[in-house]
């Protein structure tokens, strides 16, 4: 998708190209007239680009008026349908609110979770709970 959004804003691009792509995707995969005139704008006005932004933004403010909380968690290996549930209603638990999980793995954490709700992070991680111990150890000697 990333690579779309830049043939709208390479300057290699004519309006007329631009204008052909858009409505050669809106025939492929139709939307309502309100989403299709919402991009049609963002197009004239140069503001595609920004698509990632805006929709991050809308999933944000939906949340928001339904009391979900959106968590990021980066897991070491990739979660069971199980992990999963638990640590949503964990999460849900603490916070008072549902929450939507967005879960990566990056296998250098070794075990453990990082879990950021919000600007909060909460990092359960053997690579930070081992940083911890060498600091400690640094300090002693």
């Amino acid at each position: 998708m990333p690579d779309l959004l830049d043939g709208f804003h390479t300057p290699a691009a004519t309006r007329d190209a631009q204008h052909t792509l858009l409505n050669e995707m809106i025939a492929r995969y139709p939307v309502n007239p309100t989403t299709s005139n919402f991009f049609r704008v963002g197009l004239e006005h140069n503001r595609l680009r920004y698509f990632h932004e805006i929709f991050d933004y809308y999933i944000r403010t939906v949340n928001d008026r339904k009391g979900v909380v959106a968590a990021q968690v980066t897991a070491p290996a990739p979660l069971s349908d199980r992990d999963l549930a638990s640590l949503r209603e964990a999460l849900a638990s603490a916070t008072g609110h549902a929450v939507t999980l967005s879960v990566r793995t990056d296998p250098e954490l070794l075990g453990g979770l990082v879990v950021q709700l919000g600007s909060t992070v909460y990092d359960g991680s053997i690579r930070r709970q081992l940083a911890e111990i060498r600091e400690r150890l640094a300090g002693r000697k």
